[in-house]
C-alpha cells in the first residue's frame, strides 16, 4: 500500500524517520486516512490495526463536542481558505491531546482523488495549555484591572501621543488619547508644580539606569484637585537602541500616601500637648540648619515651668496636665505657623524662630510669653500662679549645630531660673538677663 502511494521507496524511508506526522488523507466528512506514518499513530495514541478498525477515520477520534467545528475547518481547507486545522483528540489512555495539521492538496487525474491531500501532524499540546494558561492570566489581569481602577498606557515617544486603557475614559470621563501630550498636559496644569520635575523625568527622555521604575506624584486628572499617583513605567527601545516608547501603569495612591502622611505627622506629635515631640523637632530644626543661611538670626528658646514638681504634688497630675495643656496652647498662638513649637520634656518646651528677628524682637517675645502665662487659670479651684522661665539665643551670623544653640538656651534659662525665675535671659558670652 505504501509503494502504491508514494511510488519510492526512498520516499517511503524519510517518512518513517521524520519527527513528525506524515499521512495522506481524503477530506470526505469521515476524513478517511490513506497512509500514516509510525510518528502518526503515536501522536492519536492508537496502533495502525486500531485505527483500521474505526475506518482510518480522522474524524471519528476527535472530541465529539468539536467535530462540527472540525468539519468546518476541512470545508475551508477544501475551499482553500486555510491550510491548517487545529483540533483536540481523545487517546486510549484517557490523555487530552492538540494536535495540529497543515494540509496541501495533491494534484489528482480522477474523481475519487480530488479532494486527497499530504499532511503534516504536529502535538501542540504543550503549547495549547500555555495558551490556556495565558487567557486565564489575561483574563485575571482584567478583572483585577476593572476593579482596581489601575490605568494602563502607551506613550508614544516619536510622535509624543499617549494613550491610556478603557479605564481613564471610564472614571475621569474624557479623552484617552492625547496628542502633543507633554505639551497639553503640562499646559493644563495637570501636574503639580512641585512634581514636574518628577513628570519630565519620565517623559523628557531624563531616565538613567534601570528603565523599569516607578515615579510618585501629584496629578490633577479629575480636574478637581490633585491626587497622588505612582506611575510604573518602562521604556521600550527598537532594535537600534533608540528610545521609541514608555508603557506602564498608573495607580491611584492618594489614600495610602495621605494616610502615610497623617500617621507619620500623629508619631511627630507630643500626645497630651499635640506640639512636635522632641525627636520631631530636633529633626526639623536640624533640617532647617542644612538649608539656612547662617548669616539670619534666627533663635532657640527653651521654657520650663517653674515649681512644677509642686504643682503636680499639691493639686495632682491631672491637674499638672491641664497647665500643661494651657502653657501649649499659648505658645501656638504666641508664634506664627512657619516656627517650630514643641514639648521637650515633662515641664520643658522648645521653639525655634525661624523668622529672623533682632534680639530686641526675641526679647519682646519672650517677656509677653511670661506675662500670658502668669494669666493662665485652669479651674475655679485653682488659687495659685503659674509662671515660666526662658532660656534664649539668637545667632548672631555664625554658624552652630541644635546642639550648639541648645546648650546655649540651656545656659540661659539657668541664668533666668537663678535669678528668681518667672522671667527671660537672653544668651551671649556673659548671658544677658
Amino acid at each position: 500500500m505504501k509503494k502504491e502511494l508514494f511510488e519510492r521507496e526512498d520516499l517511503i524511508a524519510v517518512a518513517e524517520n521524520l519527527a513528525v506526522g506524515i499521512v495522506k488523507i481524503v477530506l470526505d466528512n469521515s476524513c478517511t486516512v490513506l497512509y500514516g506514518n509510525d510518528v502518526f499513530y503515536e501522536l492519536i495514541g492508537y496502533n495502525e490495526q486500531e485505527f483500521e478498525n474505526m475506518s482510518n477515520s480522522l474524524r471519528q477520534i476527535v472530541f465529539e463536542e468539536e467535530q462540527e467545528l472540525f468539519l468546518q475547518k476541512v470545508e475551508m481547507v477544501r475551499n482553500n481558505l486555510v491550510e491548517n486545522i487545529e483540533f483536540a483528540i481523545f487517546t486510549q489512555s484517557e490523555e487530552i491531546k492538540y494536535l495540529k495539521i497543515y494540509l496541501k492538496r495533491l494534484e489528482s487525474t480522477t474523481e475519487d482523488t480530488i479532494n486527497c491531500y499530504s499532511g503534516v501532524l504536529f502535538d501542540i499540546t504543550d503549547f495549547k495549555v500555555i495558551q490556556k494558561e495565558l487567557e486565564v492570566e489575561e483574563e485575571r489581569y482584567r478583572i483585577i484591572s476593572e476593579i482596581s481602577n489601575d490605568i494602563n498606557f502607551e506613550y508614544d515617544i516619536i510622535l509624543d501621543t499617549m494613550v491610556f486603557g478603557p479605564q481613564f475614559e471610564k472614571i475621569y470621563k474624557s479623552d484617552g488619547v492625547i496628542q502633543n501630550f507633554k505639551e497639553v498636559f503640562l499646559k493644563e496644569k495637570n501636574v503639580a508644580a512641585k512634581d514636574v520635575t518628577a513628570f519630565e523625568e519620565i517623559f523628557f527622555h531624563k531616565n538613567v539606569g534601570d528603565k523599569r521604575q516607578y515615579t510618585e506624584l501629584r496629578l490633577n486628572l479629575a480636574q478637581d484637585g490633585y491626587e497622588w499617583f505612582r506611575i510604573y513605567h518602562t521604556t521600550i527601545l527598537d532594535e537600534d537602541g533608540c528610545e521609541v516608547k514608555i508603557v506602564g501603569r498608573i495607580v491611584n495612591i492618594d489614600y495610602e500616601k495621605r494616610e502615610k502622611e497623617h500617621l507619620l505627622k500623629k508619631s511627630q506629635l507630643d500626645t497630651m500637648t499635640k506640639l512636635l515631640n522632641k525627636k520631631a523637632i530636633e529633626n526639623k530644626i536640624n533640617q532647617y540648619l542644612i538649608q539656612v543661611d547662617e548669616s539670619k538670626q534666627n533663635a532657640m528658646l527653651i521654657i520650663d515651668v517653674d515649681n512644677f514638681k509642686k504643682i503636680n504634688d499639691n493639686y495632682g497630675h491631672l491637674f499638672g496636665d491641664a497647665v500643661l495643656i494651657e502653657i501649649a496652647k499659648t505658645l501656638k498662638k504666641n508664634f506664627a505657623d512657619g516656627e517650630l513649637v514643641g514639648r521637650i520634656g515633662g515641664d520643658e518646651f522648645l521653639v525655634y524662630i525661624t523668622s529672623n528677628g533682632t534680639e530686641d524682637e526675641v526679647k519682646e517675645k519672650a517677656q509677653r510669653l511670661c506675662q500670658q502665662i502668669e494669666r493662665i487659670h485652669t479651674s475655679r479651684e485653682w488659687k495659685g500662679r503659674v509662671s515660666i522661665s526662658v532660656g534664649a539665643f539668637v545667632q548672631d551670623g555664625k554658624e552652630y549645630s541644635y546642639e550648639e544653640m541648645f546648650v546655649n538656651a540651656d545656659n540661659a534659662l539657668y541664668i533666668a531660673k537663678k535669678m528668681g525665675k518667672n522671667q527671660y535671659a537672653i544668651y551671649n558670652d556673659k548671658v544677658e538677663s
